[in-house]
């Protein structure tokens, strides 16, 4: 999706995101699952053109735990709501 009167295109890149292994993975390393997704994407792609960031996670059965399921459902929202594209692929966990 380049400009017209013969600019180049840049590279285009995606990003697929395990979100569920990633929160893990900063509370383990970090003891704190916060991030930017937006900073983190674009630190990624770096001189590229971010197409599409694919975000995957297990939901969170509210009948299980319903504080983490709300948090949770809060955050996906908010990931639609980001100045990049985003697109979440989420199926409930076993």
């Amino acid at each position: 999706m380049g400009e017209i009167h013969g600019a180049i295109d840049l590279p285009r890149a995606q990003i697929f995101l395990d979100g569920s292994n990633f929160y893990n993975g900063l509370v383990q390393q970090f003891g704190n699952g916060r991030y930017d997704l937006v900073k983190l994407a674009l630190r990624i792609v770096g001189t590229r053109s971010l197409t599409q960031v694919n975000f995957y996670t297990g939901l969170i059965d509210p009948g299980w735990q319903a504080q983490a399921a709300l948090k949770q459902t809060q955050f996906l929202y908010a990931l639609s709501k980001l100045p990049i594209p985003v697109t979440v692929f989420a199926r409930p966990m076993k």
